[in-house]
């Protein structure tokens, strides 16, 4: 950082000097409107150079315990897939429902449709429109959607019970490879699996099914 005492004396010595200003400045591929051309000037001078790395830890003091909730997950089949299905969840009021209320819909339609869901604990939703199942789901006259209603008790309404309803449409297999993730390019295809394990880890602190 210098002084403005400094820029100016820069400046100065740049103007009489073309040639130094034509080197500094040759780095320059643009000139932002909020900049001046003796700060450009300056700023193409400045090398940029990467921070130093900690050569080794501190002697001084004395060491302290840390613990940290990060435990190491492994999947035993490494070829596992699970069934990725679109969620949608019809309120008959106008106004929006939150998660909480999404899951109180989805959970009680989960519950009623037996036939559907034959095992309550192998569906994984994450309270919007995403839900996987590790097998397909056998839907009547091999439909790829089905709408499923019940009468729900939410909170917000008035209402003591309020039909709603889930859609659901099949989206396809989701391959869980999480030796993908470890890139530094990473789409939403690679985050996808990751994203799942996050959902069934969550899912014990939001499944009424779960104590």
């Amino acid at each position: 950082i210098h002084s403005a005492g400094h820029l100016s004396n820069s400046t100065s010595d740049r103007k009489s000097s073309p040639s130094s200003a034509s080197r500094c400045g040759s780095g320059l591929t643009g000139s932002p409107r909020d900049l001046s051309p003796p700060l450009l000037q300056e700023l193409a001078c400045m090398n940029l150079r990467e921070l130093a790395s900690r050569p080794d830890v501190g002697h001084a003091g004395r060491p302290i315990p840390i613990r940290s909730n990060f435990f190491e997950v492994s999947i035993a089949n490494r070829g596992m897939m699970v069934i990725q299905y679109h969620v949608d969840i019809h309120h008959p009021g106008s106004r929006r429902l939150d998660r909480d209320e999404n899951r109180a819909v989805f959970w009680k339609v989960v519950m009623e449709h037996k036939q559907i869901f034959p095992n309550k604990f192998a569906v994984a939703y994450d309270g919007a429109h995403q839900m996987y199942t590790p097998t397909t789901i056998d839907l009547p006259d091999g439909r790829q959607s089905i709408r499923l209603e019940s009468d729900v008790s939410l909170v917000k309404d008035s209402r003591e019970h309020t039909h709603c309803a889930v859609t659901l449409q099949c989206v396809g297999p989701v391959l869980i490879d999480l030796r993908r993730t470890r890139t530094n390019n990473l789409d939403e295809r690679i985050l996808t699996p990751i994203q799942i394990i996050d959902i069934l880890f969550r899912q014990s602190l939001t499944c009424p099914f779960v104590e």
